[in-house]
């Protein structure tokens, strides 16, 4: 505007070259870790056993940053504000499988 004001806006909200070069910032950082095992053990002829193990870790934390702007005829977008908010997740899986393999003549049988 011609007074250095960087304008209104619609609905009091400014205009982009005033969101340009305000200082607000919306940012997320996001943590994640994941895991598997497995582990086999043949005790007899044709019997395995098995336990398979899943981990999953997730995190995530979210900054929304909104500054005051001053728009002009001393009107402003409000107060500054920040907002933080996190969030994680946590899966565990744990199986134990028995398989049994055994020939009869030409016949295999499995359990």
């Amino acid at each position: 505007m011609s007074d250095g004001s960087l304008g209104l806006g619609p609905k009091l909200q400014g205009t982009p070259i005033s969101w340009a070069e305000c200082a607000s910032f919306y940012r997320t950082d996001d943590n994640r870790f994941k895991a598997n095992a497995e582990l086999a053990y043949t005790p007899l002829k044709g019997l395995t056993l098995k336990c398979v193990g899943g981990y999953h870790y997730g995190a995530s934390n979210n900054y929304d940053y909104r500054c005051n702007m001053t728009l002009g005829d001393g009107r402003g977008t409000g107060p500054s504000s920040l907002t933080e908010q996190m969030t994680s997740t946590v899966y565990k899986t744990f199986q134990l499988l028995a398989n049994y393999n055994i020939q009869i003549k030409k016949h295999d049988i499995m359990a």
